[in-house]
């Protein structure tokens, strides 16, 4: 990919994005607060293709197979608008909210970027619930 042309060196920090996530060997951490999510589901602006991912956009100036999922099959619905770089559709009325694990239990860890420049700037979030979704 064209993001990857451009980079010099091979990543050699010690926080590189992704790792093995082995529950045995971690460590609860009590000062850990509850992950709360708050959207409002109004503020959702757009869903674009950034040529690499796509991302779904919101207002912010406020600073295996599993079950349907309705608020997802949303966003999939979508994505044919976008199959291009650089292409914007409307997205209105959407809470990422819906789409987390009613399990309370997660991960974190600082790590990196997964794309370039890799940085190693990111606190990742892992909730231990996956999301089910169905294949269709």
């Amino acid at each position: 990919p064209p993001l990857w042309e451009n980079l010099d060196l091979v990543p050699a920090g010690d926080r590189q994005s992704p790792i093995n996530i082995r529950w045995r060997d971690s460590v609860y951490d009590p000062g850990l607060k509850p992950l709360t999510i708050s959207y409002d589901p109004s503020t959702c602006l757009h869903i674009w293709n950034n040529g690499y991912s796509f991302l779904v956009e919101f207002e912010d100036s406020t600073d295996k197979s599993g079950k349907h999922h309705k608020e997802l099959q949303k966003l999939v619905d979508t994505l044919p608008s976008i199959k291009h770089k650089d292409t914007l559709a409307e997205f209105g009325s959407f809470d990422p909210s819906c789409l987390m694990p009613a399990c309370p239990d997660y991960w974190t860890y600082s790590g990196s970027l997964t794309t370039p420049p890799l940085s190693e700037s990111v606190t990742w979030i892992i909730k231990k619930q996956p999301v089910e979704v169905d294949h269709d």
